[in-house]
């Protein structure tokens, strides 16, 4: 199976009299996808604004969008690119696996974007933020 450069995957959706779940259990992860030991939110962005632009050496992470959408683009090391939206609308999660360039734009001013990582925080070890190094690939 080849490496992908991102996976989209769906989210269990419960609509309910009193609301709407939406569940993502670890075992209904994509295959590869490790799960997190850290979440962090997203929100408040302006939209001219751009957020990422980096990559991550080990963690992956799932991109869960709560309300509103902004614009994803994805890079591996040889140049394969990818570009979509993600919305609240959708019941769709996104896995994207490291050594990937992570380019975040075009943000609603209502938009909320939660972030499941798999790794600690460890900056700057954990981050490459030359496009250049990034090129180099691990």
């Amino acid at each position: 199976m080849s490496d992908p450069i991102y996976t989209a995957f769906t989210v269990r959706r419960y609509r309910q009299p009193d609301g709407v779940l939406r569940v993502m259990e670890r075992d209904e992860l994509p295959a590869g996808c490790p799960g997190w030991v850290r979440a962090f939110f997203i929100e408040d962005v302006p939209p001219d604004a751009i957020r990422a632009d980096h990559a991550h050496r080990r963690c992956h992470q799932v991109f869960v969008m709560l309300a509103g959408s902004a614009w994803c683009s994805v890079e591996t090391p040889a140049g394969k690119k990818a570009q979509f939206p993600l919305r609240a609308s959708e019941d769709v999660a996104v896995w994207i696996p490291p050594w990937r360039w992570v380019r975040l734009t075009s943000w609603t001013p209502e938009a909320q974007l939660l972030v499941f990582a798999s790794e600690p925080y460890d900056y700057p070890a954990e981050y490459i933020e030359d496009h250049k190094v990034f090129r180099e690939g691990p």
